[in-house]
């Protein structure tokens, strides 16, 4: 079924809008879990996309970048055009990027400890493997030094 109006009627009709300086939030359905969708020529946008074509006539070439980082912010005065690398870049400059590594992992499944017992353990693979309930292949990566476990004896005569 089609979208019934124009655009901008149904965009504004799903924005909380605010002063130029605050953040104008979507209120309407997600894409991707976070950012705004809303459908135009029976394709869904995204919605600050959508905002940006309101403001400029155009849709943007590239990315659009969210000055704010706030996902539902439609605010076109919050948002640039930009390159993936623009936005990996601003990531980093306003330390987003996700800092664990190794063992602070959330889905890390063995600790420090047992990466050790693993790789002065004489014991068959397979044992090893059914005892810390990891896959064969897990322990050959991480006897051979192939699967980079990062561990503080190691991380540490690596940085010296």
């Amino acid at each position: 079924m089609a979208k019934k109006g124009p655009l901008e009627e149904r965009f504004w009709a799903k924005v909380d809008k605010k002063s130029e300086e605050e953040c104008w939030l979507w209120t309407a359905s997600l894409r991707d879990g976070q950012y705004g969708s809303i459908k135009v020529d029976g394709k869904t946008e995204f919605a600050h996309r959508a905002s940006w074509f309101l403001h400029h006539g155009t849709w943007p070439d590239g990315l659009l970048l969210h000055k704010c980082d706030t996902p539902l912010c439609v605010n076109p005065h919050h948002l640039s055009v930009g390159s993936h690398q623009d936005n990996v870049d601003d990531m980093f400059r306003k330390g987003r990027e996700n800092k664990a590594f190794g063992f602070a992992l959330p889905h890390t499944k063995l600790t420090e400890e047992q990466v050790l017992n693993i790789r002065s353990s004489s014991e068959n693979q397979y044992k090893l493997a059914e005892k810390y309930g990891v896959g064969q292949g897990t322990i050959s990566r991480i006897k051979s030094g192939i699967r980079r476990y990062l561990v503080k004896e190691k991380y540490e005569e690596a940085t010296c």
